[in-house]
């Protein structure tokens, strides 16, 4: 049997619950639920809400596991770190407050907070546990 409930493990409501031998591996996207069934060897999709129009996606799988249903082009965000939005050069960092902008290992933040440089002089120094560097060019530049 399928069934689906809150979050919390309340409102329970069997999905299907009729010729389902062995469901294993279960997916959501959209509308529809996707599961892998041992016994018969296939993999089927149904209406994620009432188990209505199931389908046998394809059959006669040796050694079936999980599934993922992948949406290949997701739909638009308004994310402050989507690429149209961000003022950042590399790295968007979403944080409480906002985004923050970082940079890969080897640069830093140019004084703007926005992009990254490649300094052209930095300062190595040892702790007990760890390597590290600070910039030599800006007072907080430490990685």
């Amino acid at each position: 049997r399928i069934e689906m409930s809150s979050v919390d493990g309340s409102g329970r409501v069997v999905v299907s619950d009729k010729n389902l031998p062995h469901p294993f591996g279960f997916s959501l996207l959209g509308e529809f639920i996707y599961w892998t069934d041992w016994q018969d060897r296939n993999i089927q999709r149904a209406e994620k809400e009432d188990g209505s129009h199931r389908v046998v996606m394809v059959s006669h799988l040796d050694d079936l596991m999980g599934a993922k249903a992948v949406l290949t082009s997701p739909p638009s965000t308004t994310s402050p770190c989507s690429p149209s939005l961000s003022p950042c050069s590399h790295l968007c960092l979403l944080t409480p407050p906002g985004p923050v902008c970082a940079c890969p290992t080897g640069h830093e933040l140019a004084q703007d907070n926005s992009s990254c440089l490649v300094p052209d002089a930095f300062l190595l120094y040892t702790r007990r546990d760890d390597i590290r560097r600070i910039s030599i060019e800006r007072e907080t530049g430490e990685d």
